[in-house]
């Protein structure tokens, strides 16, 4: 490089002026690469793309140098253009190399929007690239806004709606930061730096009221100039979700960069977790403060939990209930399982199939506690959500006579439930709920309730006894009538696991007699407390031995097949009259229960069209113990004679046949869904698009229309781009309705021109008539631009690119060569754009 000169300040601004376009063409102009880092966190969630100029002649330009002349030459474009480029190429280099990847910003001048047409250059760059929209910053400065603000908005808001998302870089550096933060669409604002640098109890209040302002009107927070970890502890108490600077990292080359941040056992934020953080950071942990809330923000992913984050109020309420750190909270759900993880874990439950927060009591060293949660956000491997704690026995209001005993103590942690049930006004009111059955009881009228809860949480054989023990127009004389004011029994009741297990339910008076309010009870007991104490109640019997556990009974068979969907069973005696049948049955001929058919026949109910063909059959069953199996016949069901197959086998008692037991099926029905089926099979049932049978069966129809008409057609491969990477980051599940979204845009385009369907992954076939060849010229085009369309599918935002490929019958004249020749015009197409 030789010695280096150094240059008066008009000498090299003229240089600067006359080499811009050597500089860039000759590599002097390099991105370096600043990362941000989650506080919540500390993974690094981006990078800032900065241009640094190393001339060959003067050594490395600082920019505020050669940046203020570009834009005083009017040049500036050519440098942004030129980032936007290099970026865009760096982010596909790591992908190629298999790399971790996160967001990217970079700033914008003021006159790239006069200069050039920024707009086009960025979708052309990412489009090149194949660069996802979603991992695209743009940084505009609050200066760039005051010079033209018509414009401005314009600008910003086309930024948007192509699913870029535009951050206001050095907020707070102006005049106006609050006109420009009300009047445009912004979704994060970078802190100036210079409130941290006199890092005081004022410059702290500025930026809390910054972020919680931010918080307040829904946009994201970054703060640069980050220098201590003081800076970065602090920011992660007031929520400001990102931040950067030299702390962390000065700016780099893309590989110094990389290297460094392994070296200091950095971690880079996985791609699937990006719209996960970009939901908890709209949470505003400042407003709970204001309210003196103590929060947290708990991770779970069904093992293990982790706070990533606490404010003082939560770890004070920690302190108060023994815990010195937020450790020891951990701890608690590596234990196993402990009832506080118990009851804990079907918290977390219950806020799934609740839009609200949920809550739970319990006790902890004799303090009385009482925790919210509510779900934040949640990704493939985890889940975030937002706990409140509060140490109600702490409480200086809650005096000491007023302290819940080691009785009430022993309540709240064993029992499953407690309702309160005002037997005046049919009020239901929880007092502990730490089982979430299928529907909030408290808003339905109280003998409703119990009938719906035994219908749904009851196990089928205690149902009715369940009613008994809960009627209401009986409780109190029960009740009174009871040593202890209370009545219990057990019960099989549902869990959250799916099973049943048995509960021992309670119902017992509420204070005053007077009063007439009642407390229903229930928690889990053993099954030697139940043989031992409830005889009465139960066949002891029924209780399982410990030590058959795994043995099924020929009993708990047929009652699992009877109570089932499986088939429409039915048992007659010798005169062929109806013992009992199961629920399919009855629901088939739409009876409510067994009692409108026991002890009829056939021709008594009247359904057959011709009873003698099924009456010889059973006859021939029970005189000589034939089997009869799918005989054919006809039946009357809702209003119409359908076809149905009926099978009848002999039912024996010490070598003398007792009985009948038969089942039918609906060979009406199953021909109606054989239709569906034969319409169905040639569909991709996950996608909706046709599948390789339905592309078979469409290209020998094309064909054919072809050989005979002459009407020629054209094959379209499809290939979405890196479709590995979505299933990888979002799972398979997420990558299907992706799919799904790519098939609607592809069959909005097509119309009724041509046919579409799924080959296997992420490629898609299509096949459409044509006139003219240079009809097809734009096609595929046609079609990237409707996909790119698809911004985010479930809430994670995405963007979709296709490698494409084409053939035409006329030139391949046989399927097979004309799907080869798709597929080698696909593979050349990938290869030209590498």
């Amino acid at each position: 490089m030789g010695e280096i000169r150094k240059p008066t300040k008009k000498e090299l601004a003229k240089y600067i002026e006359e080499n811009i376009d050597r500089a860039i063409e000759n590599g002097w102009i390099v991105v370096y690469y600043q990362p941000v880092v989650r506080t919540l966190t500390g993974e690094v969630c981006g990078m800032e793309a900065l241009a640094r100029w190393i001339d060959p002649e003067y050594g490395l330009l600082a920019p505020d140098v050669f940046i203020g002349t570009l834009e005083e030459s009017r040049q500036i474009h050519k440098l942004d253009s030129f980032m936007i480029r290099k970026i865009c190429e760096d982010y596909d280099e790591k992908i190629r190399a298999g790399l971790p990847t996160v967001t990217v910003s970079f700033n914008l001048s003021r006159l790239d929007f006069h200069l050039c047409d920024i707009h086009s250059v960025i979708e052309e760059s990412i489009a090149k690239f194949r660069v996802p929209r979603e991992a695209v910053r743009i940084e505009i400065t609050e200066s760039t806004m005051e010079t033209d603000e018509e414009r401005m908005h314009d600008v910003i808001d086309k930024f948007v709606e192509k699913g870029l998302r535009v951050w206001m870089d050095d907020f707070g550096s102006g005049y106006s930061s609050l006109n420009v933060l009300k009047d445009y669409n912004f979704d994060t604002l970078k802190i100036d730096m210079v409130f941290l640098r006199k890092f005081d109890q004022r410059s702290k209040e500025i930026v809390k009221a910054i972020v919680d302002m931010a918080k307040r009107i829904g946009v994201h927070t970054l703060a640069e100039g980050v220098e201590t970890k003081e800076h970065l502890d602090f920011l992660k108490s007031i929520g400001c979700e990102k931040a950067q600077g030299y702390y962390i990292s000065k700016p780099l080359p893309k590989g110094e960069c990389r290297n460094y941040l392994f070296s200091k056992g950095y971690k880079f934020e996985a791609n699937n977790k990006r719209a996960y953080f970009h939901e908890i950071g709209k949470i505003n942990l400042l407003s709970g403060a204001e309210r003196q809330l103590p929060l947290s923000i708990l991770e779970y992913d069904g093992e293990k939990a982790r706070f990533m984050y606490a404010n003082e109020g939560f770890m004070s309420t920690l302190l108060s209930l023994g815990m010195l750190s937020l450790s020891e909270l951990e701890e608690e759900f590596e234990q196993g399982k402990t009832p506080l993880r118990e009851k804990f874990e079907s918290l977390l439950y219950k806020t799934e199939i609740s839009n609200d927060a949920v809550t739970l009591s319990f006790m902890r060293n004799e303090n009385f506690c009482y925790v919210k949660v509510s779900k934040i956000a949640e990704y493939a491997e985890g889940k975030a959500y937002l706990c409140s704690l509060q140490n109600l026995s702490a409480d200086t209001l809650m005096s000491k006579n007023t302290k819940l005993s080691d009785i009430t103590q022993d309540i709240i942690m064993i029992y499953e439930r407690i309702e309160l049930c005002d037997l005046d006004t049919g009020h239901i009111e929880w007092i502990v709920n730490n089982y979430q059955a299928k529907r909030n009881y408290e808003k339905i009228d109280l003998y409703e309730s119990i009938q719906i809860f035994a219908d749904e949480e009851i196990y089928r054989e205690d149902r009715e006894r369940y009613l008994e023990f809960a009627d209401i127009d009986t409780i109190e004389e029960r009740l009174q009538s009871s040593p202890t004011r209370s009545v219990s029994a057990p019960f099989r009741t549902h869990t959250t696991a799916g099973t049943y297990s048995w509960m021992l339910h309670t119902i017992l008076y509420a204070g005053d007699l007077n009063q007439r309010k009642i407390l229903f009870l229930y928690r889990k007991i053993s099954n030697e407390t139940i043989a031992m104490v409830h005889r009465d109640y139960i066949d002891v019997n029924s209780v399982p031995d410990p030590d058959k556990q795994n043995v099924i009974s020929e009993e708990e068979l047929w009652n699992t097949l009877k109570n089932s969907d499986a088939a429409a069973f039915f048992w007659k005696d010798t005169d062929r009259r109806f013992v009992g049948v199961s629920r399919p049955f009855l629901n088939y001929y739409g009876l409510r229960s067994e009692d409108e058919l026991i002890g009829k026949t056939d021709e008594d109910m009247g359904w057959h069209v011709d009873p003698d063909k099924y009456k010889s059959d059973e006859e021939a069953v029970l005189k000589y113990g034939e089997q009869t199996y799918m005989v054919p016949g006809t039946c009357l069901c809702n209003g119409e004679i359908r076809e149905i197959l009926a099978s009848k086998i002999p039912i024996y008692r010490d070598g003398e046949i007792i009985g009948l037991l038969g089942y039918f099926v609906d060979l009406t029905e199953r021909k109606r869904e054989d239709v569906k089926l034969k319409k169905v099979s040639s569909r991709d049932e996950k996608i909706g698009t046709l599948n390789f049978l339905g592309i078979v069966e469409s290209l020998m129809q094309y064909r054919d229309a072809y050989e005979l008409k002459g009407l020629d057609f054209a094959m379209f491969l499809f290939d979405i781009d890196r479709f590995r990477n979505f299933n990888r980051d979002y799972g398979i599940e997420w990558g299907n309705k992706l799919l799904a979204e790519v098939a609607k845009k592809i069959q909005e385009v097509l119309g009724v021109s041509g046919v579409c369907g799924r080959l296997s992954g992420g490629n898609f076939l299509v096949v459409r008539q044509f006139e003219k060849k240079s009809e097809l010229k734009a096609f595929p085009d046609t079609i990237q631009k409707a996909v790119s369309e698809i911004r985010e599918v479930e809430g994670i935002p995405c963007t979709v690119y296709f490698n494409h490929g084409q053939s035409i019958y006329s030139e391949a004249r046989d399927l097979q060569r004309l799907f080869f020749f798709a597929e080698e015009s696909l593979s050349t197409n990938k290869h030209k754009r590498r």
